[in-house]
C-alpha cells in the first residue's frame, strides 16, 4: 500500500495524526485505532492515554476528524525528550523515529537562534509530544510501502511565536522542508497565517519519500484531519490516501499492436525492445528474424537458378552479423557443399573469408606454416607472452588487495596464577605497548580452571612482548599467531544530552553508518549530572548520533 498525503492545505502534527486515524478506521463514534494504537503507545511513553480525544468537526463542505490535546506542560528540551523516550516501554522501532524527529527539531531550532538555546518553545505543551508518538505509532500501524505527499501548504503573512511576531514560513519551519517542494498559493491579497507548523514539517520531512500527485492505483482508505482553525477561503484539512499500486499491465504493448494490426507474439522482453524500452536487448531479438533463412537456406539443395536469391539472403546475414550474435550464423557457414565462391561470386574470395571468419575454423591452421623454416619449439615461443601476460592482466585489478598479517597473537595457557597477577600482568602488557590484551576462561588438564591470556601485538614488538609476558606469568612458553585486521571507517564526533557533551565513535562500512559507540566515562558523567540511569544516556546518545550523522 502507498500512502498519499495531500498537503494542499498545510500538514501540522494533529492533523496528521487525525487523518491517519480516518485511514485507519476510526471515527467520532468507534475509535477504534485511538484506543488500540495511539493510547497504548502514549501510556507505554509514560503519558496519560485519557489526555486525547478525537472528535468530528466541519471544514467548508466537509466532515473531518479533530485530533485534541489539552494544554499541560511538556519537556522542557528535545533531549529530554529523546531520553524520556528511552526510558520508556515504547516499541524500540517507535522510540527511535521519535528520537530522530526530535533530532530534526533540534537541529532546526539550534540552526535558527543558536546551539545553546536552553528551552526549546515547540516542546514547552505536551501536545508537540503527544503529536509526535502518535503519528509514528500510527505509521507503524499502517506499514505503508511508500508515503508520497504533494507540494506542501506553507500560508503567508506573519505568525506570532515564542520568539515575537515572525514572518511564514517561521525560519524553523523554513530550515525544516529545505528541499521540499512548496505549494503555489493564489495572489489574491487573503491572509492565510501559518499552515505547516514545525511538527508538521518535521514529520513530512521525515516520512515522505517522494512528493507529486496521486498514484495511480484503488484508494483503500481515505482519511480528513482537520486543523485548529478556521482558514479562509480554504478548508485547512489534510486528507490521506491508501492507494493499492495498480498493477503493471504487460499486455498493453499487445494490445496496441492489435489495434493496429501488427501483433507481436514475442515474449515482454522482445515486445519492450520493440518499442525502444530496452535497446540492449534489441541486438539479441534480431537475429530471430534471420534464423528461419538461414534453417531455410540450409534446407534448400543448392540450385544455379537460386545465385541471386541466395546472394541476397547472404547479403542480409552480412548486415545482421553486426548486430547478431554469432549463433545465429553457424547454419549459414555449415553446409559443406557451399564453395565460398558460390555464396557471393561478385566478391573476391578474401572479403569472403573476413566474413566468415568468427565462424569458420581455417584461419588457425593456416598461421603455422608461416613459421615452416623455425623449429616447432619457436612457434611455442611465439605463442608464450601472450600466455605469461593473460595471468598477470587478470590478477591485477580483479581481486581486492590481500589482507596483510602484520600483527601478531602471543597466547598461552595459565592455571597456577592469582587473579590479582594475572590483572597485574594484563596491565604491564598494555603498558608495553600491546594493541590489546584479554583473557579467556579455559578447563585445564586434571579439570583445573584456568585462563588463555591473548596479546595482541604489532609484528615488530612480538619479542618484547613476549618477553614481559613470560617474566610476568607463570608461563614456560608462548604461542605465536600472525593475523590481519580489517577496520571500519572510524570517527569521532561528539553529541549533547541534557546540554553536556557525550563523545560518540562512529563505524562506517561503504559511507554508511553502522557502529555508534558513546564513550562510557562520558555516559557516566552525563548520567550523574542530569540524574538519569546511564542505560538511557547511553542509548539517547546512540540516537541522537544516529540521527545527526547517518547522512554525512
Amino acid at each position: 500500500m502507498i500512502l498519499y498525503l495531500d498537503c494542499s492545505n498545510g500538514i501540522s502534527g494533529d492533523m496528521l495524526v487525525a487523518a491517519l486515524l480516518g485511514v485507519a478506521g476510526a471515527t467520532a463514534d468507534e475509535a477504534g485505532p485511538l484506543d488500540k494504537v495511539v493510547r497504548p503507545a502514549l501510556r507505554a511513553a509514560g503519558i496519560d492515554g485519557r489526555l486525547v480525544s478525537l472528535g468530528t468537526v466541519r471544514r467548508g463542505e466537509v466532515d473531518a476528524l479533530a485530533f485534541r490535546v489539552p494544554e499541560g506542560p511538556g519537556f522542557a528540551t528535545f533531549d529530554e525528550l529523546i531520553m524520556s523516550m528511552y526510558a520508556s516501554k515504547l516499541d524500540q522501532a517507535v522510540a527511535d523515529d521519535v528520537a530522530k524527529l526530535a533530532q530534526r527539531m533540534a537541529a532546526a531550532e539550534s540552526e535558527v537562534h543558536g546551539v545553546d538555546v536552553p528551552h526549546l518553545h515547540e516542546l514547552s505543551g505536551i501536545d508537540t509530544a503527544v503529536d509526535l508518538i502518535s503519528a509514528v505509532a500510527l505509521l507503524h500501524h499502517l506499514r505503508p510501502e511508500r508515503v508520497v505527499a504533494s507540494p506542501v501548504a506553507l500560508g503567508n503573512g506573519t505568525v506570532d511565536t515564542a520568539h515575537g511576531v515572525l514572518p511564514v514560513p517561521a525560519p524553523a519551519v523554513a530550515v525544516l522542508v529545505h528541499g521540499l517542494p512548496p505549494a503555489d498559493l493564489p495572489d489574491d491579497g487573503v491572509i492565510l497565517g501559518e499552515l505547516t507548523t514545525p511538527t508538521g514539517a518535521a514529520l513530512l520531512a521525515e516520512f515522505a519519500d517522494d512528493f507529486g500527485p496521486a498514484p495511480a492505483g484503488k484508494v483503500a482508505a481515505v482519511g480528513y484531519g482537520a486543523g485548529t482553525r478556521e482558514v479562509p477561503g480554504r478548508l485547512n484539512v489534510l486528507r490521506a490516501l491508501l492507494i493499492e499500486p495498480a498493477p503493471e499491465r504487460e499486455d498493453s504493448m499487445d494490445e496496441q499492436r492489435e489495434s493496429t494490426g501488427g501483433r507481436d507474439d514475442r515474449s515482454g522482453a522482445a515486445r519492450r525492445t520493440a518499442s525502444g524500452v530496452a535497446g540492449g536487448v534489441r541486438r539479441e531479438r534480431a537475429p530471430e528474424d534471420a534464423e528461419p533463412q538461414g534453417r531455410d537456406a540450409e534446407a534448400e539443395p543448392p540450385a544455379a537458378d537460386a545465385g541471386p536469391e541466395r546472394q541476397g539472403r547472404d547479403e542480409k546475414a552480412g548486415q545482421a552479423s553486426t548486430t547478431a550474435q554469432p549463433e545465429a550464423e553457424p547454419p549459414i557457414a555449415a553446409p559443406p557443399e557451399e564453395p565460398p565462391a558460390a555464396a557471393s561470386p561478385e566478391e573476391p574470395p578474401a572479403a569472403a573469408s573476413v566474413a566468415d571468419g568468427p565462424v569458420a575454423h581455417e584461419p588457425p591452421p593456416e598461421e603455422p606454416p608461416v613459421a615452416e623454416g623455425s623449429p616447432p619449439a619457436a612457434a611455442s615461443a611465439a605463442d608464450g607472452p601472450v600466455a605469461d601476460e593473460a595471468p598477470a592482466e587478470d590478477s591485477a585489478p580483479a581481486v581486492d588487495d590481500p589482507i596483510a598479517l602484520d600483527h601478531v597473537l602471543l597466547e598461552t595457557n595459565i592455571d597456577d596464577m592469582s587473579p590479582e597477577l594475572l590483572a597485574h600482568a594484563a596491565d604491564a602488557l598494555r603498558e608495553a605497548g600491546a594493541v590489546d590484551v584479554w583473557m579467556s576462561p579455559a578447563t585445564m588438564k586434571k579439570g583445573r580452571l584456568g585462563v588463555v591470556l591473548h596479546v595482541l601485538c604489532q609484528d615488530a614488538d612480538q619479542r618484547r612482548l613476549a618477553d614481559v609476558l613470560l617474566g610476568e606469568t607463570s608461563t614456560f612458553g608462548v604461542r605465536v599467531l600472525p593475523v590481519g585486521r580489517i577496520y571500519a571507517e572510524e570517527r569521532r564526533e561528539s553529541v549533547t544530552i541534557g546540554k553536556l557533551k557525550i563523545g560518540v565513535r562512529l563505524g562506517f562500512v561503504g559511507g554508511r553508518l553502522v557502529t555508534v559507540s558513546p564513550e562510557y566515562e562520558d555516559v557516566r558523567r552525563v548520567a550523574a549530572a542530569v540524574g538519569r540511569p546511564a542505560k538511557v544516556v547511553y542509548e539517547a546518545a546512540q540516537a541522537a548520533g544516529r540521527a545527526r550523522f547517518s547522512a554525512s
